[in-house]
């Protein structure tokens, strides 16, 4: 596996693959003379769960350069000035100079993390790949440069361009032939994404409007300002305004009302700070009684995502960027809370992913110690019913089942559990796609006291020791705002406590930290780094603060550490203004693995939200030279780095490599045209000196 690619076998147009033609030694590199399609066969000699470090990809690397030099030598004894012992910088003429720029490229090259990709493609992939190059270059010209230019400071006018920001770029990205080849790709595991911020935004709105018991508040009174709408303040209210909802029973609603007979959020006397709830049903009924030229659940779905000058904005940090973020965080978690909405957005966030072409998923519920999950009328799930009235956090759930570790595992998030099981099982059954189902990783706030996070740690490990969920576990976290909450340091006797647990029970529950993810040098947060490392983490999310640890960054290269990148994540929260600054760059350029991934992508645009095909085109987007052996590269390193079971990662890796060169063939007959339409472009501006 690793960064080895995997090896086909093309006839009569289907791909083919048997499983012994996969090994995990990263020097035997065996190609078949008999086949043109084949890429390079790895022994299974070496265990499947044997993976390559990236010390050997070095190594080979470096067996490969050294090869090529040597090549070069016999050709021209001379080498090139780095070769000599004094590195004079003199040359013969200018040939020769242009001759060891060449070499010195080559041997760069052949560092690169997606080289061995590209050296043992097959022929459908080096026209795969051409044709994606030319539709770069049709995207650029046809797409990009003939969009209108936009206006700046000072009426500075600036022309459209290829990888600029994600939310400047998101309708004309819509219109391109890369991302449509994006959308198609097969891009292996996606294994970073908050599971309540997956699909858009109006998908819990909608839910949440045909249910009776749905509540809405605000933390101010949302009547306008002045007496039309041609007022400037007259949104002023709307702006301003925090919004929660929730499902709430009879008897909780009438808590919340205490003395108030009714609720009207646009009452201009609506008490500020009481959260006194107001029937969502009636909300959407009256707001256009108030503001007639909007619509009340676009006004919502305005509110629960980014806009381009809020990400952007000459003032906005990346403080302020997070403080937004976590507005709309909480102002989701309410439509989120109770079965229904869990139930059905579960089964379309699995279909989801296998619309944008990802063969398995791990995602990132909370499983805090507050978590409550309600039935339509607001009464609390996964309790027993004589324990409801008396315990509102009891732990005696019947529904509970056995485990080893001990302690009993809570009811709201044994009820969320059922919930995933049960629609994945649902989903899964009878299917002849090479969807490989989800599996769960078990998310904590990092803002959690040390000494509370032991009973979560404890309910981890229940829920892998568990006859029914322990399957579906993939690993823990820690998340949330990274510089807010605490650093792992602060955890570290409760990780190492919680380590000998799994040793203990004969379980691996590895770390998939959130770390990285910040600006901050120097700092506790910046360290996060050192724990990470230190605590044996399998994966890290984000790394984008890895490039300036480069001691550590190698040591996490040995340990076979992938990063799992969030490009337009971190881009909208603040850590680069643009994806070609981005850290990933420098990562992959030290042939750090990485897998991509979306984060958030509800939150992230208003009709297109950001899916896992945005963020692979942005990658490429923001690299000049990137190529399809590129996309390749990082699609297999996300299976490679998943915490599949290791025979059903080779069932995976099978199944995708097969649909690889579909994907291939795909490109080819469905754009191969565009080839010649490029090589045209080229003469023309070549005539015209361009």
């Amino acid at each position: 596996m690793g960064g080895l690619c995997s090896i086909y076998r093309q006839g009569s147009g289907h791909a083919e693959m048997d499983a012994h033609e996969f090994q995990h030694s990263p020097t035997k590199l065996v190609n078949n003379p008999q086949d043109q399609d084949a890429s390079p066969q790895i022994s299974d000699t070496v265990p499947s769960n044997a993976v390559q470090s990236s010390n050997s990809y070095d190594q080979a690397r470096d067996l490969v350069e050294i090869s090529m030099s040597q090549r070069n030598m016999k050709r021209d004894p001379l080498g090139t000035v780095l070769d000599r012992a004094n590195r004079a910088r003199s040359f013969r003429d200018e040939d020769d100079y242009y001759r060891q720029r060449a070499e010195i490229k080559a041997r760069e090259d052949a560092r690169s993390w997606d080289f061995i990709c590209k050296r043992d493609a097959s022929p459908i992939e080096q026209k795969a790949d051409e044709t994606l190059q030319a539709l770069r270059m049709h995207d650029e010209q046809k797409v990009y440069a003939e969009a209108e230019v936009r206006e700046g400071y000072s009426g500075q006018k600036h022309p459209r361009f290829m990888g600029d920001r994600f939310l400047s770029n998101v309708k004309l990205i819509q219109e391109t032939k890369v991302f449509e080849v994006a959308e198609r790709m097969p891009k292996g595991a996606h294994l970073h994404i908050h599971f309540n911020a997956n699909l858009l935004p109006q998908v819990l709105l909608n839910i949440a409007a045909d249910m009776d018991r749905m509540f809405i508040w605000s933390d101010v009174s949302l009547a306008p300002v002045g007496k039309n709408e041609a007022d400037s303040r007259y949104y002023y209210n709307l702006g301003r305004s925090k919004i929660e909802f929730s499902i709430l029973s009879i008897e909780e609603e009438a808590k919340r009302m205490g003395l108030h007979k009714t609720c009207n959020i646009f009452d201009p006397y609506y008490p500020v700070g009481q959260r006194l709830p107001m029937r969502f049903k009636h909300f959407l009924e009256e707001f256009g009684e108030y503001y007639k030229k909007l619509e009340a659940r676009k006004w919502l779905i305005d509110k629960l995502v980014f806009h381009e000058d809020e990400a952007h904005g000459l003032l906005q940090t990346p403080e302020g960027a997070w403080d937004r973020f976590n507005a709309r965080t909480k102002m989701m978690k309410g439509l989120f809370n109770y079965a229904t909405a869990y139930r059905k957005y579960t089964r379309e966030c699995l279909e989801e992913f296998v619309r944008d072409n990802i063969q398995y998923a791990e995602i990132r519920p909370n499983f805090m110690t507050t978590n409550q999950l309600f039935d339509d009328e607001g009464k609390l799930l996964g309790l027993d019913p004589k324990e409801e009235a008396g315990s509102k956090g009891s732990n005696k759930g019947s529904n509970m089942g056995s485990s080893k570790g001990g302690d009993v595992l809570r009811g709201g998030n044994v009820a969320i559990m059922d919930i995933i099981v049960q629609a994945c099982d649902a989903f899964m059954k009878n299917r002849k796609d090479a969807f490989a189902g989800i599996k769960v990783i078990y998310c904590v706030p990092r803002s959690t006291e040390p000494e509370k996070l032991v009973p979560s740690l404890n309910e981890c490990l229940n829920f892998k020791t568990h006859s029914k969920y322990g399957k579906w576990i993939a690993g823990f976290d820690l998340v949330g705002e990274e510089s807010k909450g605490r650093p792992l340091k602060d955890f570290i006797p409760q990780l190492l406590a919680f380590k000998e647990k799994c040793r203990a029970n004969k379980v691996d529950i590895p770390f998939l930290f959130h770390c990285g993810e910040t600006l901050d040098v120097g700092n506790d947060t910046d360290g996060n780094l050192y724990d990470a490392l230190l605590l044996g983490a399998k994966r890290i999310g984000h790394g984008f603060a890895l490039p300036r640890h480069p001691y550590i960054m190698e040591e996490m290269k040995k340990d076979n550490i992938c990063l799992e990148l969030c490009p337009i994540s971190n881009e909208i929260l603040g850590l680069t203004p643009r994806v070609s600054g981005h850290a990933m760059y420098s990562l992959l350029a030290n042939n750090v693995h990485c897998s991509v991934n979306t984060d958030n992508g509800t939150l992230f645009q208003f009709v297109h939200r950001s899916t896992l095909s945005h963020d692979f085109y942005q990658v490429f987007a923001g690299k000049a030279d990137m190529t399809l052996y590129g996309w390749k590269q990082l699609a297999l390193w996300s299976i490679e780095h998943s915490c599949l079971e290791d025979d059903k990662r080779k069932e995976l890796l099978l199944k995708w490599n097969n649909l690889w060169v579909d994907f291939c063939h795909w490109i080819v007959r469905e754009f191969g045209k565009f080839i010649q339409w490029a090589e045209l472009q080229k003469r023309a501006q070549s005539r015209a000196g361009i």
